[in-house]
């Protein structure tokens, strides 16, 4: 995904979401320029308001698979 970052900004895509499963973490940027902006990193949040749909509140904790048993 990093590498479609450049031409993401190249034709003017306003916001971009990298969501990485394995470590439960969003974060969303936004375009500045030609620059990507960090505008938030969650992971358990229940109520996130992330743009640009931020009018709408999103149950970050449920995007993730449930979470592997510890070992005995």
């Amino acid at each position: 995904m990093l590498r479609k970052q450049p031409y993401h900004a190249r034709v003017g895509v306003p916001f971009m979401w990298l969501v990485d499963i394995e470590a439960r973490v969003l974060t969303a940027h936004r375009l500045d320029s030609s620059d990507w902006r960090i505008i938030g990193t969650y992971s358990d949040e229940t109520e996130a308001r992330i743009a640009p749909f931020d009018a709408i509140p999103l149950n970050i904790r449920d995007w993730w698979p449930p979470a592997a048993p510890a070992n005995p």
